[in-house]
């Protein structure tokens, strides 16, 4: 019979090996960090991690998740404890299932684990503008014709080399398609209810999604941003009489 780990010592203070960028920290003595060396080689570790603070006393890591080159720089847990939403340096979120052995105990190395859930994440891409958009509406191949012609929307686009040979439809190599730039989120806050989720951006987009659907409810960007980075913001607590707001704005700063 494997014997259940044990609780580690805890101490004032403790260095949990990376610079330290958010901390989130629901009720209990469980809570998490995050943080790493970014996207260069640092030898600096991009990463979640939980740990327990009890009588003023620290514990050493109780679990983490390694996010490869992309940095988390923000995170909060949802209301009930289950997930946290983290937003990353090279835009857009991720979303971690937070389990927990009951068996162990919870200052025990390996006690907590994360499970990454795929989201979709085009509620965080940034608008192209028209003028350098260049999407193919139409694409026709003549058999034993020199020409290739394309419909694209962009008037400063041009033909592909390829338009000067003969090919079959099977021949055509279009270049793959770029990906979407990501809208860097600055802050991010749950609605009381649990039910909503705000996130402020760093060119001032304001993003409102449904949780845990994570659909759009409403999003300012482009030409209706504000004026500069959304560093933080806060839902209006839920008022005495909810019939007579329809929906709580966010408070932003």
């Amino acid at each position: 019979m494997v014997e259940p780990p044990k609780a580690q010592p805890l101490t004032d203070k403790f260095k949990y090996g990376m610079p330290i960028y958010s901390i989130a920290w629901p009720p209990g003595d469980t809570f998490y960090l995050c943080g790493g060396g970014g996207s260069t080689s640092s030898g600096i570790k991009n990463r979640v991690v939980s740990a327990t603070c009890k009588n003023g006393k620290l514990s050493d890591q109780t679990g983490e998740y390694l996010f490869g080159k992309n940095c988390p720089m923000r995170m909060v847990v949802s209301p009930d404890g289950k997930f946290l939403v983290v937003a990353v340096s090279k835009g857009g979120i991720r979303v971690l299932r937070i389990s927990k052995d009951p068996n162990v105990n919870p200052s025990a190395r390996n006690s907590i684990s994360f499970t990454e859930i795929e989201v979709d994440q085009s509620p965080f891409h940034v608008p192209s503008p028209a003028s350098t958009l260049a999407a193919v509406t139409a694409s026709t191949v003549k058999s034993n014709s020199s020409s290739l012609l394309r419909s694209i929307t962009s008037p400063a686009a041009t033909l592909s080399p390829l338009a000067s040979q003969s090919l079959s439809p099977s021949q055509v190599l279009l270049p793959p398609p770029i990906p979407p730039k990501m809208h860097e989120v600055t802050s991010l806050a749950f609605h009381p209810s649990g039910h909503h989720m705000a996130f402020g951006c760093e060119d001032g987009s304001l993003i409102i999604l449904n949780w845990p659907s994570l659909t759009v409810l409403m999003k300012l960007s482009g030409p209706s941003a504000l004026p500069s980075e959304i560093k933080d913001l806060d839902f209006h607590p839920a008022p005495q009489n909810p019939s007579a707001v329809p929906f709580d704005s966010p408070y932003w700063s």
